[in-house]
């Protein structure tokens, strides 16, 4: 079956930072000799806690990614939980979900501000051009992220929505992120069902620990989805009307 404009696909690499980009490349590069394309990462761009060296060599593969066209996303600060995070009972119960990576979980809009604010000039510290795509970690954020995101022309990815101050449109996500390891066969015979569904517009969302432990399987799904859908950047979303 030939992919169609109306069914897509778009492939993003989750939670790459200073502390695992050297781990994450080969296979980052694997995944682009096996997709026949580039494709999203989402960048943690916090370097407090490493080191001069450490930070210089990111920012040289962060260099390198970007002229091979991989669009990279502004993930968080830290993806970490802090203090002010857990006032709420909300709060508590997305960092024990999340294993404390709800970093915008249930903030307050001043701290949520702050720590926006912050999160930017990290990512302008690592040379980057400024951030079209913030990807809040875990997808947790709250109504006055959106909208202080939105407000600095940015585009907002949660859990089932990316939205813009031009277009706003379902997408479901396809995540293996703290996936436990006995339902791995029933959670990816899924993720086929939901390749083949109706459903418009998928995305598939790795992360770090996906790898090696889901490898073949995450392969073979990959695989099926190029039968089925065309695959498309975000860039690509600002270019047509097909979503």
């Amino acid at each position: 079956m030939l992919p169609t404009l109306n069914k897509t696909m778009l492939l993003s690499f989750h939670d790459v930072s200073v502390e695992n980009f050297e781990r994450l490349t080969p296979i980052i590069k694997e995944l682009e000799e096996f997709t026949g394309k580039a494709f999203a990462l989402l960048i943690i761009p916090d370097t407090s806690n490493a080191s001069k060296i450490q930070i210089e060599k990111f920012i040289n593969q962060l260099k390198v990614w970007e002229a091979a066209s991989y669009e990279l996303l502004l993930h968080g600060y830290t993806h970490q939980i802090s203090a002010a995070n857990k006032k709420s009972w909300k709060a508590r119960f997305s960092h024990y979900l999340t294993n404390g990576e709800a970093e915008f979980s249930a903030l307050p809009a001043k701290e949520s501000a702050e720590k926006l604010k912050k999160s930017i000039e990290a990512w302008r510290n690592l040379g980057l051009k400024s951030p079209k795509v913030f990807v809040p970690p875990a997808w947790y954020g709250s109504t006055a992220l959106k909208k202080q995101v939105l407000s600095l022309n940015m585009t907002y990815e949660s859990r089932f929505f990316i939205k813009s101050n031009s277009f706003k449109f379902f997408s479901f996500p396809i995540s293996f992120a703290g996936l436990p390891v006995l339902f791995s066969k029933l959670i990816f015979s899924f993720s086929m069902l939901l390749i083949r569904s109706p459903i418009r517009n998928i995305r598939i969302a790795l992360h770090p620990s996906d790898f090696p432990l889901f490898r073949s399987s995450i392969w073979n799904l990959i695989g099926h989805s190029k039968k089925r859908r065309a695959f498309k950047s975000y860039l690509d979303w600002y270019k047509d009307n097909t979503f």
